[in-house]
């Protein structure tokens, strides 16, 4: 299993971002299958946002290689630790 972590921004920086985010809080991890049922787009749309969603470092993917089936995409642990520091 390999972690491809990117540590930029930790803000979502568009609105159909929020909802993974509020996915992420409740669970450990979210595969594309259950990222594109909460959008409601098409396979290649999710692909696209959830790649997009990891260059800016608000996700990380956690697979064996790039064309893994099973991949799913965590929070950075940067992000965790954000989220937690005002309490």
């Amino acid at each position: 299993m390999t972690l491809y972590p990117k540590l930029t921004k930790s803000i979502p920086s568009a609105a159909w971002q929020e909802p993974i985010f509020q996915y992420l809080q409740k669970h450990d991890k979210i595969n594309a299958k259950a990222a594109q049922e909460i959008w409601k787009v098409t396979r290649r749309t999710t692909t696209t946002r959830l790649k997009e969603m990891c260059q800016e470092g608000l996700l990380a993917e956690i697979s064996t290689s790039s064309k893994d089936p099973q991949k799913v995409f965590v929070l950075p642990k940067h992000r965790k630790q954000h989220r937690n520091s005002g309490k």
